[in-house]
């Protein structure tokens, strides 16, 4: 890609809008993300990072639902070949551009998760802000599983009162948002992770705090979820 002026580049980021992901372009160019995300996704990425390899030379990471591309570049920046894998193909013209703009080399595949390859094998898979978005989640588990040498990333909207490993069907009552399903238990992850053939799982829980959670708490209110307290967390889940 040739080098872009800070006017031009602006002008490309506005056109490939709206953004999800905070990333910063250049010195005085950002992307326009979704205001939670700007804090978010940044202390997502550290706890990741804390259960990865110092580096990721020789690695190979799928980053499903990868969205604006944070993660995947992140990624790419210690090492690792990625694929990015989603089924808005606007997305994946945002992680094009993000690709070509850093020379990261990521290379993209507008599909859905229940159609990957099973062929490709990964070190590493992704699945943040996905598993909620998903009809059926376990299955896509399952596919992931097959898919995945090492480790898998779970992040998701969960149950975090209920102990019992459940879901909660909300046919796109949360957030406001038709694109969501369901709202799993922490144990609920865990135990289908189990199932799929991970051995060890971990759980770390997002501070509340970044989130905005107070807002999110009335919108669940109003559409009759508020029987269950619900958080974010990041579960890491290892084949040893």
């Amino acid at each position: 890609m040739e080098k872009m002026t800070d006017k031009e580049l602006s002008r490309k980021i506005k056109l490939l809008g709206p953004w999800w992901h905070p990333i910063q372009f250049s010195k005085n160019v950002s992307a326009p993300c979704f205001f939670l995300s700007a804090k978010y996704t940044p202390l997502l990425w550290d706890m990741i990072n804390r259960n990865l390899p110092e580096t990721l030379h020789g690695k190979s990471i799928v980053d499903l639902g990868c969205w604006s591309g944070y993660y995947s570049l992140e990624a790419s920046k210690k090492g690792a070949k990625v694929k990015a894998i989603d089924i808005d193909k606007f997305k994946i013209k945002q992680v094009e551009f993000v690709s070509d703009y850093f020379k990261a080399g990521i290379r993209t595949e507008n599909i859905s998760v229940y159609d990957i390859d099973e062929k490709e094998k990964f070190d590493y898979s992704f699945l943040l802000g996905v598993l909620y978005h998903l009809k059926h989640p376990l299955l896509a588990i399952e596919k992931v599983s097959r898919i995945t040498k090492n480790k898998i990333f779970i992040e998701s909207e969960v149950i975090i009162n209920e102990k019992e490993p459940v879901m909660k069907f909300i046919n796109g009552s949360y957030n406001l948002d038709r694109s969501n399903w369901w709202i799993p238990s922490i144990d609920c992850i865990k135990d289908m992770l189990h199932s799929t053939g991970f051995r060890k799982v971990e759980t770390v829980e997002m501070p509340a705090a970044i989130l905005g959670i107070k807002s999110l708490r009335k919108c669940l209110q109003k559409a009759g979820l508020g029987k269950y307290t619900y958080g974010r967390v990041l579960i890491v889940a290892s084949r040893k």
